[in-house]
């Protein structure tokens, strides 16, 4: 054993290349095949383009999937691990900012996303059978209700929020990265 994580839980890890539309096909029929299968998916133009292709055949094959952006788990995946497009978008305007305002780009300094967001989407759990534990679903940005509010299901998030979180009925508790998440 080299220590390395994923021989340590005993986690087999494959890459499938997929370089066109007409590979995710033959990819997912190859994976599926493998027994306690599951996927995270990189972010790219591929994947976002074909995003309801990749989400139902994750669906029908019954394998669970970590995709790379949020709009996957609001789509129908089952859940989504990234930085916060928003914060990020607030930077960027803050970097214009300061350079409309004088500074030079060449000074300012290079920043790394300082906050990940979790998207679970109940209605996907469900389809497979995944039941979160509750410290899990605690740590969910948003969990997609909407999607799964029918009365008498066990897997709707109760209505504990922070003082500061939005009137929506979405879940905000954000964490930093590097705040022992892994995920």
């Amino acid at each position: 054993r080299s220590g390395r994580p994923e021989e340590e839980s005993a986690v087999v890890v494959s890459e499938v290349g997929v370089r066109t539309a007409n590979d995710i096909d033959r990819a997912f029929d190859g994976f599926a095949q493998q027994p306690l299968g599951g996927l995270s998916l990189i972010s790219s133009p591929l994947t976002v383009t074909n995003r309801a292709t990749i989400i139902e055949l994750a669906a029908r094959y019954r394998l669970p999937a970590v995709y790379p952006l949020r709009f996957f788990a609001e789509s129908g995946g089952l859940m989504s691990y990234s930085s916060s497009s928003v914060d990020m978008y607030r930077e960027a305007a803050s970097y214009v900012d300061r350079i409309l305002r004088g500074a030079n780009p060449a000074e300012l300094p290079v920043q790394q996303p300082t906050k990940a967001e979790l998207v679970i989407n109940l209605r996907a759990a469900r389809a497979l059978n995944i039941a979160f534990p509750p410290a899990v679903l605690a740590l969910a940005e948003a969990l997609e209700r909407a999607l799964c509010d029918v009365a008498g299901d066990d897997l709707r998030p109760r209505q504990v929020r922070r003082a500061d979180a939005p009137h929506d009925g979405a879940r905000d508790l954000r964490r930093p990265h590097g705040d022992g998440l892994g995920l």
